[in-house]
């Protein structure tokens, strides 16, 4: 396992590094389910890697995780990494009891259920990603889940000049249609403040970016107003202003 220092990329590698810490800790230290009935399961520890040598390891594997779980965007990638965060958990459990043997003896049920860990916030798990990241580039579909919510397509409620919409893409399609006259962007402006001051976890959400550029992608030929293409061509206007509302909510 100590040889194992290769950079975690890929949920699949995720899991097979968290298959051989389970062998190894295993081999060392007995099943991590222990027996149903009575027994001092801390006796007659074969030889292998100590407590301290798991721990390494198993505080390797959680940062892998923390940095992959916002990229989750199947429901096989989310489903593995709880997965892998339930495993981890129960070896936390298992080198603490290593390092600090309990006295008597102790009757762990085989079949005690592995709880679902306490996720972190998406506001959390966004400022965490983004402490990776040089710039955050989003898309209407919401390619990265976590970032879904800077979309003009996000489902949410706004309320505007006396109307509700369901979405900031709603509210901004009603009013060009029912003004004569009108300025997209002042009347994106209103939309967005309303998107986000009308809504405290979105607020979160958009301060999680911190101070990173953001870039509003679309797939189209069209010369880009709102946003730009792969190349990073096109005014970026949305963009623009909803790091004009960030920097606003932030004082």
């Amino acid at each position: 396992m100590a040889a194992r220092l290769q950079s975690i990329t890929t949920f699949q590698m995720l899991l097979i590094e968290c298959n051989a810490f389970v062998n190894t800790f295993e081999q060392s230290h007995g099943n991590l389910n222990p027996p149903t009935k009575s027994s001092n399961i801390y006796a007659n520890i074969p030889k292998g890697l100590n407590a301290e040598q798991m721990e390494v390891t198993l505080d390797r594997l959680k940062k892998a995780w923390t940095s992959l779980y916002p990229q989750a965007q199947t429901t096989e990638e989310l489903k593995t990494s709880l997965v892998v965060w339930n495993t981890l958990e129960l070896a936390k459990n298992r080198i603490e009891n290593l390092k600090n043997p309990p006295n008597s003896f102790v009757t762990i049920p085989l079949d005690t259920p592995k709880t679902i860990p306490t996720l972190p916030s998406f506001d959390e798990s966004l400022s965490k990603w983004a402490d990776t990241l040089k710039e955050i580039t989003f898309d209407r579909q919401g390619t990265y889940p976590l970032l879904y919510f800077l979309s003009m397509d996000y489902p949410c409620t706004i309320f505007l000049s006396r109307t509700t919409y369901k979405s900031a893409q709603e509210a901004f399609t009603a009013i060009c249609s029912n003004q004569k006259k009108f300025d997209a962007i002042k009347d994106m402006e209103k939309i967005l403040e309303a998107k986000f001051t009308q809504h405290a976890d979105l607020k979160k959400m958009l301060l999680a970016t911190k101070d990173l550029p953001l870039y509003f992608f679309e797939d189209t030929s069209v010369k880009q107003f709102w946003g730009v293409d792969q190349n990073k061509n096109g005014q970026n206007m949305l963009g623009i202003l909803l790091d004009n509302l960030r920097m606003t909510l932030k004082n």
